[in-house]
Formats: structure tokens, sequence, C-alpha cells
């Protein structure tokens, strides 16, 4: 969202821009007018976040990227991602889970990590404090079910007032029998009938509260249901042009450096969607900019055989083996620009357009 917020050209048709221009106006003045921060979590984002938030902020865009999670306190959480190869290695509904010790006793397909916690009512209050009386302040939250831990804390310090509106994704069924007995992490107190009711009704209760107190004189904050995933998938260019020129320092367009055809060591990226197919049958191809294949369920041993899964995967131009990753992995991307990320063993180089017609 942050990307469309300050470069909406590039995602025509996005419903979310509506809501950009009414509450920011235009977009061809909005670079300098406008600030965003986002809140995010998954580790496995870290490389895109980092260049999205460094070109932006080079094109003269307002742009911070905490990273880490949403929650009520300054403190840590642990966080539960997919393995890669679990699923469709889809990353993207990674989940808070206990900061107890019962929290290390994964699932074999969960790989649990610790990142820090921020308090998103104090965020809104500075954010706030230094705005403008009137000034417009959107909020996005889908924080994966902790909506039901985060929105008492809003109302109670009266930080969700102080929101003009807030695109709200609520995770109703994120209490049951089966998913708490397949968490081992969580209590024993929550894995019974009795448990999953009470936890079930908490979240009710802070649903129809959240939603009595918006609109009303008191607490003006529109919620909306808008979740606009559109072009979650695909890849649009990084800006290369001011958004803001009077805080723009890029130097005429300039990019960051691609690795060449000649292998170096580690990996340009994390994936997040796991190719189950070759070429033109994974339609991450088509679609998206980054995907991996296993490597041993497609028998690749080498770098050049991982780049001879680039035939036909339209989007591919540079490819990642990783041998020593659990399980090993043959990666593609659409861009790939040094320094790379270590990992023992790996090794990357781009696949130039003629071997990908060989």
């Amino acid at each position: 969202q942050l990307h469309k917020l300050f470069e909406p050209a590039k995602f025509g048709g996005a419903p979310v821009l509506q809501v950009f221009d009414s509450l920011f106006g235009a977009s061809t003045d909005r670079g300098c007018r406008t600030c965003a921060i986002g809140v995010e979590p998954n580790p496995r984002h870290t490389q895109r976040l980092d260049r999205l938030e460094s070109t932006l902020s080079a094109a003269g865009a307002g742009v911070i990227v905490l990273r880490g999670a949403a929650g009520t306190s300054e403190s840590q959480v642990t966080l539960a991602l997919p393995r890669k190869g679990a699923g469709e290695g889809v990353d993207l509904d990674a989940r808070v889970g206990d900061t107890t010790a019962r929290s290390q006793r994964q699932s074999p397909r969960e790989l649990m990590v610790t990142v820090p916690q921020f308090d998103l009512a104090a965020i809104i209050r500075h954010v706030r404090g230094r705005l403008p009386k009137h000034a417009p302040l959107l909020m996005k939250l889908d924080v994966e079910g902790q909506e039901y831990r985060i929105l008492p804390e809003l109302l109670l310090s009266q930080s969700f007032c102080l929101v003009t509106k807030v695109f709200l994704e609520w995770h109703p069924h994120i209490y049951s029998t089966e998913q708490l007995s397949a968490r081992q992490h969580v209590g024993a107190e929550q894995r019974g009938r009795r448990g999953v009711q009470a936890a079930n009704a908490l979240a009710r209760a802070v649903t129809t509260t959240t939603v009595q107190a918006a609109g009303t004189p008191d607490c003006p904050v529109e919620i909306s249901a808008l979740d606009d995933e559109t072009y979650l998938t695909g890849h649009m260019s990084w800006p290369h042009a001011p958004v803001c020129a009077k805080h723009a320092t890029l130097a005429g367009g300039a990019r960051a450096a691609s690795i060449s055809e000649t292998p170096v060591s580690g990996y340009c990226s994390e994936t997040v969607l796991t190719c189950r197919s070759r070429d033109h049958k994974c339609s991450h191809c088509k679609t998206g900019y980054s995907g991996s294949w296993h490597a041993r369920r497609f028998n690749i041993t080498s770098l050049d055989e991982c780049a001879r899964m680039c035939t036909g995967c339209q989007n591919c131009a540079f490819v990642s083996y990783l041998p020593s990753a659990q399980p090993a992995s043959c990666e593609w991307f659409s861009e790939c620009e040094a320094p790379l990320y270590p990992m023992a063993g790996a090794l990357s180089r781009a696949v130039p357009r003629r071997q990908q017609d060989e």
C-alpha cells in the first residue's frame, strides 16, 4: 500500500486509490504533503522493504518501515513462519505467538523467530500530535487475529478515535478447537471447548464494542472493510523519479547494480511463493516477482540446472541455488541487486534472455 500511495499511476484500478485521493488529494502533489509509516514483523520481507523504503525516501517521500509487530507494548514477540516447502510456501500469514517457553515447541512445518513489538497506541498518538488539527490519518490494521488484543488497548487509550479512517480486517475464526490443539504453544486452558468458547465470546465482544464506538461524536473514526490486495504478487518497478522534488535525492533515476551472469556467493532475497510445476504452468512466473522450486523434487543439483529452470518462466531474470537450505531450493527473481544475503553454499547469477529462449 505504501507504493500505491506515492506512485498510484503504476497501480491502475486498485480500489484503495480512491480512498487515497479522497483523503490526501490529487496524486500530482501528494508526495510532498503525505507521510507513511509501515509496521511489518515478517523478516522474509526485509530486503524488499529495505529497497522500498530507501527508493521512496530517495524519491522524496516521507516513509518509515518499522521491522516488528504491532502490539500493546514495547517488547518482543515470537513469530511463526511456515517453512519453505510447507503448503504453498506462502509466508504472508505469519502469525504472532506467545512469548512463553511453550511457544518454542513448534510444528515441523513452522519456523519460530523473535521480533520486536511496537506499541501501536503510542505510535498513533505520536503521529497525531505532529499533524495539523484536521489532517487526515489513515490506518490499515491486518494483524492475523491480534486485533482482538490490540483494539481494546486502542479504545481504552482513545488512540483509536484519533484515526480518521481505518481499514480493519477481522479474523473471526482465529480460535477453534482444531487450531488451538494444533498450536502447542497455546496454554492448555485454551485447548478445551470452554476455552475456545470464552475466546470467541471475547472476540465477538471486541468486534461489537469497536463497531459501536466508531462513527460517534466522541470517536468519529470510520471503519472500512476494504482489503485491497491487487498487485499482491505482481512486481512494479521501483521509484526512479521524484515523488517530491524538493526532498528527492535521486540522481537522474540511477539504479543499483544488478548481478551479472558470473556466479556470486549468496542469494538474492527470500521468496514468497513455491512453484509446483515447471515453466509456464507455474502461474507465479507471469504475475510474480519471485518464486522457488524444490530442488530435490525437480532434480536440481547445481546453479546451472537452476538457471535452466528459467526456461518459460516469464518473469525470471535471476536465480539463486540454495543447497544448504531446508529444503534445498532453486529460487528465481525478476530483480537481484548486490549485496546478496549470505548462506553457506548459496550461489546466484543472472539468466540472460537468450538462454531462456533456448
